[in-house]
Protein backbone atom coordinates (compact mmCIF):
# COMPACT_ATOMS: atom_id res chain seq x y z
CA UNK A 1 0.00 0.00 0.00
CA UNK A 2 1.40 3.34 -0.98
CA UNK A 3 1.76 6.25 1.33
CA UNK A 4 -1.08 8.17 -0.33
CA UNK A 5 -3.48 5.27 0.16
CA UNK A 6 -2.50 4.97 3.77
CA UNK A 7 -3.13 8.63 4.33
CA UNK A 8 -6.51 8.37 2.60
CA UNK A 9 -7.46 5.36 4.72
CA UNK A 10 -6.56 7.17 7.92
CA UNK A 11 -8.55 10.24 6.90
CA UNK A 12 -11.56 8.12 6.02
CA UNK A 13 -11.33 6.36 9.35
CA UNK A 14 -11.21 9.66 11.19
CA UNK A 15 -14.22 10.97 9.31
CA UNK A 16 -16.21 7.84 10.10
CA UNK A 17 -15.26 8.02 13.76
CA UNK A 18 -16.36 11.64 13.96
CA UNK A 19 -19.71 10.87 12.39
CA UNK A 20 -20.37 8.12 14.91
CA UNK A 21 -19.46 10.45 17.75
CA UNK A 22 -21.86 13.06 16.38
CA UNK A 23 -24.66 10.46 16.24
CA UNK A 24 -24.03 9.49 19.86
CA UNK A 25 -24.30 13.14 20.83
CA UNK A 26 -27.52 13.69 18.85
CA UNK A 27 -29.18 10.52 20.13
CA UNK A 28 -28.23 10.22 23.77
CA UNK A 29 -29.02 6.92 25.46
CA UNK A 30 -32.33 7.01 27.29
CA UNK A 31 -32.25 6.27 31.01
CA UNK A 32 -34.03 3.05 32.07
CA UNK A 33 -37.41 3.90 33.66
CA UNK A 34 -37.99 1.33 36.45
CA UNK A 35 -41.33 2.83 37.47
CA UNK A 36 -43.01 1.38 34.38
CA UNK A 37 -42.52 -2.14 35.77
CA UNK A 38 -43.53 -1.44 39.41
CA UNK A 39 -47.03 -2.47 40.71
CA UNK A 40 -49.29 0.48 41.17
CA UNK A 41 -50.27 1.15 44.81
CA UNK A 42 -53.81 2.31 45.68
CA UNK A 43 -54.12 5.94 46.27
CA UNK A 44 -54.58 6.97 49.88
CA UNK A 45 -58.18 8.07 50.65
CA UNK A 46 -58.61 11.75 51.03
CA UNK A 47 -58.55 12.96 54.56
CA UNK A 48 -61.99 13.75 55.92
CA UNK A 49 -62.31 16.72 58.18
CA UNK A 50 -62.58 15.66 61.82
CA UNK A 51 -65.86 16.30 63.61
CA UNK A 52 -65.79 19.24 65.95
CA UNK A 53 -65.43 18.35 69.62
CA UNK A 54 -68.75 18.39 71.50
CA UNK A 55 -69.33 21.34 73.70
CA UNK A 56 -68.89 20.67 77.38
CA UNK A 57 -72.18 20.76 79.32
CA UNK A 58 -72.59 23.59 81.71
CA UNK A 59 -74.01 21.22 84.37
CA UNK A 60 -73.97 17.44 84.82
CA UNK A 61 -77.11 15.75 83.42
CA UNK A 62 -79.71 14.72 85.93
CA UNK A 63 -80.83 11.08 85.71
CA UNK A 64 -84.50 10.56 85.05
CA UNK A 65 -86.62 8.48 87.38
CA UNK A 66 -86.56 5.15 85.44
CA UNK A 67 -82.76 5.08 85.47
CA UNK A 68 -82.09 6.50 88.92
CA UNK A 69 -80.07 4.20 91.14
CA UNK A 70 -81.77 3.57 94.49
CA UNK A 71 -79.72 4.04 97.55
CA UNK A 72 -79.05 0.95 99.67
CA UNK A 73 -81.37 0.71 102.67
CA UNK A 74 -80.03 0.68 106.16
CA UNK A 75 -79.69 -2.84 107.64
CA UNK A 76 -82.40 -2.29 110.26
CA UNK A 77 -84.72 -0.13 108.20
CA UNK A 78 -88.02 -1.82 107.27
CA UNK A 79 -88.62 -1.88 103.51
CA UNK A 80 -91.55 -0.39 101.70
CA UNK A 81 -94.67 -2.46 101.24
CA UNK A 82 -93.56 -3.39 97.72
CA UNK A 83 -90.33 -4.90 99.06
CA UNK A 84 -91.94 -7.00 101.79
CA UNK A 85 -91.14 -10.64 101.29
CA UNK A 86 -94.43 -12.44 101.74
CA UNK A 87 -94.95 -16.16 101.26
CA UNK A 88 -96.64 -17.22 98.07
CA UNK A 89 -100.40 -17.08 97.78
CA UNK A 90 -100.86 -13.90 99.82
CA UNK A 91 -104.17 -12.46 98.68
CA UNK A 92 -106.41 -10.29 100.85
CA UNK A 93 -110.09 -11.14 100.81
CA UNK A 94 -112.68 -8.65 102.02
CA UNK A 95 -115.09 -9.78 104.66
CA UNK A 96 -118.87 -9.93 104.67
CA UNK A 97 -119.35 -11.84 101.41
CA UNK A 98 -123.02 -11.99 100.48
CA UNK A 99 -124.32 -12.28 104.04
CA UNK A 100 -127.81 -11.71 105.31
CA UNK A 101 -128.74 -8.27 106.67
CA UNK A 102 -128.97 -9.73 110.18
CA UNK A 103 -125.48 -11.19 109.99
CA UNK A 104 -124.16 -7.99 108.43
CA UNK A 105 -125.50 -6.08 111.44
CA UNK A 106 -123.70 -8.53 113.73
CA UNK A 107 -120.44 -8.07 111.80
CA UNK A 108 -120.74 -4.31 112.16
CA UNK A 109 -121.34 -4.67 115.92
CA UNK A 110 -119.67 -7.89 117.10
CA UNK A 111 -120.42 -9.39 120.50
CA UNK A 112 -116.92 -8.86 121.83
CA UNK A 113 -117.97 -9.80 125.37
CA UNK A 114 -118.83 -13.31 124.16
CA UNK A 115 -115.44 -13.91 122.55
CA UNK A 116 -113.57 -16.66 124.48
CA UNK A 117 -110.38 -15.44 126.14
CA UNK A 118 -108.63 -18.77 125.79
CA UNK A 119 -106.64 -19.96 122.80
CA UNK A 120 -107.92 -23.11 121.08
CA UNK A 121 -104.95 -25.38 120.32
CA UNK A 122 -106.45 -28.43 118.63
CA UNK A 123 -107.24 -28.76 114.95
CA UNK A 124 -110.47 -30.50 115.98
CA UNK A 125 -111.62 -27.17 117.45
CA UNK A 126 -111.81 -25.64 113.98
CA UNK A 127 -115.56 -26.25 113.58
CA UNK A 128 -116.18 -24.91 117.09
CA UNK A 129 -114.23 -21.76 116.31
CA UNK A 130 -116.13 -21.15 113.08
CA UNK A 131 -119.43 -21.61 114.89
CA UNK A 132 -118.37 -19.08 117.51
CA UNK A 133 -117.62 -16.64 114.74
CA UNK A 134 -121.16 -17.00 113.39
CA UNK A 135 -122.56 -16.35 116.86
CA UNK A 136 -120.37 -13.35 117.74
CA UNK A 137 -119.48 -11.73 114.40
CA UNK A 138 -115.84 -11.57 115.55
CA UNK A 139 -112.72 -12.20 113.49
CA UNK A 140 -110.71 -15.38 113.89
CA UNK A 141 -106.93 -15.39 114.22
CA UNK A 142 -105.69 -18.71 112.83
CA UNK A 143 -102.06 -19.52 113.57
CA UNK A 144 -100.14 -22.39 111.95
CA UNK A 145 -96.78 -23.34 113.43
CA UNK A 146 -94.31 -26.02 112.35
CA UNK A 147 -91.78 -27.10 115.00
CA UNK A 148 -90.40 -29.86 112.77
CA UNK A 149 -88.72 -27.60 110.22
CA UNK A 150 -85.63 -25.88 111.64
CA UNK A 151 -85.99 -22.62 109.70
CA UNK A 152 -89.73 -22.34 110.26
CA UNK A 153 -89.39 -23.29 113.91
CA UNK A 154 -87.03 -20.37 114.42
CA UNK A 155 -89.37 -17.93 112.69
CA UNK A 156 -92.33 -19.16 114.73
CA UNK A 157 -90.37 -18.72 117.95
CA UNK A 158 -89.32 -15.25 116.84
CA UNK A 159 -92.92 -14.24 116.20
CA UNK A 160 -94.16 -15.71 119.49
CA UNK A 161 -91.47 -14.04 121.61
CA UNK A 162 -91.24 -10.67 119.88
CA UNK A 163 -94.81 -10.08 118.69
CA UNK A 164 -97.36 -12.38 120.31
CA UNK A 165 -96.17 -11.72 123.87
CA UNK A 166 -96.16 -7.92 123.63
CA UNK A 167 -98.80 -6.09 125.62
CA UNK A 168 -100.40 -4.26 122.62
CA UNK A 169 -100.81 -7.56 120.78
CA UNK A 170 -102.20 -9.41 123.79
CA UNK A 171 -104.78 -6.67 124.46
CA UNK A 172 -105.99 -6.82 120.89
CA UNK A 173 -106.23 -10.60 120.93
CA UNK A 174 -108.93 -10.42 123.61
CA UNK A 175 -111.34 -9.51 120.84
CA UNK A 176 -110.27 -12.25 118.40
CA UNK A 177 -111.24 -15.91 118.43
CA UNK A 178 -107.84 -17.62 118.43
CA UNK A 179 -106.98 -21.05 117.03
CA UNK A 180 -103.45 -22.42 117.02
CA UNK A 181 -102.62 -25.48 114.90
CA UNK A 182 -99.36 -27.42 114.91
CA UNK A 183 -98.59 -28.67 111.40
CA UNK A 184 -98.18 -32.44 111.25
CA UNK A 185 -98.82 -35.14 108.69
CA UNK A 186 -102.43 -35.72 109.73
CA UNK A 187 -104.89 -35.64 106.86
CA UNK A 188 -107.21 -33.15 108.56
CA UNK A 189 -104.36 -30.74 109.23
CA UNK A 190 -103.06 -31.05 105.67
CA UNK A 191 -106.51 -30.13 104.41
CA UNK A 192 -106.54 -26.99 106.53
CA UNK A 193 -103.01 -26.08 105.42
CA UNK A 194 -104.10 -26.49 101.81
CA UNK A 195 -107.32 -24.57 102.34
CA UNK A 196 -105.51 -21.53 103.73
CA UNK A 197 -102.36 -22.09 101.68
CA UNK A 198 -100.18 -22.02 104.76
CA UNK A 199 -97.22 -23.26 102.74
CA UNK A 200 -94.79 -21.55 105.08
CA UNK A 201 -95.00 -20.98 108.81
CA UNK A 202 -95.61 -19.01 110.85
CA UNK A 203 -98.93 -18.88 109.07
CA UNK A 204 -100.96 -16.08 110.66
CA UNK A 205 -104.38 -15.53 109.11
CA UNK A 206 -107.30 -13.26 109.93
CA UNK A 207 -110.61 -14.85 108.91
CA UNK A 208 -113.35 -12.27 108.63
CA UNK A 209 -116.98 -13.26 109.24
CA UNK A 210 -118.67 -14.35 106.04
CA UNK A 211 -115.38 -15.24 104.34
CA UNK A 212 -114.05 -18.70 103.61
CA UNK A 213 -110.50 -17.48 103.14
CA UNK A 214 -107.94 -15.79 105.35
CA UNK A 215 -105.92 -12.62 105.01
CA UNK A 216 -102.33 -13.44 105.79
CA UNK A 217 -100.16 -11.38 108.11
CA UNK A 218 -96.43 -11.79 107.52
CA UNK A 219 -94.33 -10.22 110.31
CA UNK A 220 -90.99 -10.52 108.49
CA UNK A 221 -89.11 -8.97 105.61
CA UNK A 222 -85.79 -9.55 103.87
CA UNK A 223 -83.12 -6.90 104.16
CA UNK A 224 -80.65 -5.77 101.51
CA UNK A 225 -78.47 -8.82 102.28
CA UNK A 226 -81.44 -11.18 101.80
CA UNK A 227 -81.56 -11.90 105.52
CA UNK A 228 -84.91 -12.32 107.27
CA UNK A 229 -85.77 -9.50 109.67
CA UNK A 230 -88.66 -8.91 112.03
CA UNK A 231 -90.89 -5.96 111.23
CA UNK A 232 -91.54 -3.24 113.74
CA UNK A 233 -94.47 -4.01 116.01
CA UNK A 234 -96.39 -0.96 114.77
CA UNK A 235 -96.14 -2.23 111.20
CA UNK A 236 -97.48 -5.64 112.19
CA UNK A 237 -100.34 -4.04 114.12
CA UNK A 238 -101.15 -1.96 111.06
CA UNK A 239 -101.44 -5.13 108.97
CA UNK A 240 -103.64 -6.67 111.65
CA UNK A 241 -105.96 -3.66 111.58
CA UNK A 242 -106.21 -3.67 107.79
CA UNK A 243 -106.99 -7.41 107.76
CA UNK A 244 -109.79 -7.08 110.32
CA UNK A 245 -113.33 -5.79 109.83
CA UNK A 246 -113.99 -2.06 110.36
CA UNK A 247 -115.57 -2.83 113.73
CA UNK A 248 -112.05 -3.51 115.11
CA UNK A 249 -110.77 0.00 114.38
CA UNK A 250 -111.88 1.13 117.84
CA UNK A 251 -109.32 -1.17 119.48
CA UNK A 252 -106.27 0.19 117.65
Amino acid sequence: MTTIRRISFVLALLVATGALAQQRMEFPRQKFDRSRFERATPAAPPETPSAPAPAEPTAPPVATAPFAQPSAPAPDAPPSSAAIDRPAAFAPFPGAHSVSPEYKALIDNPKFDDVPKKVFKDYRDYDTVMQLQKETGACVLLYFQNPFEADEKGLCAWYEKRIATTMPWRKLMRNYIQLEITVTGRKEIKELVEKYRANKTPGIFIIQPGSDRGIRIWPFYKDYANQMRLKELDDVLKELKEASTPAYAQWF
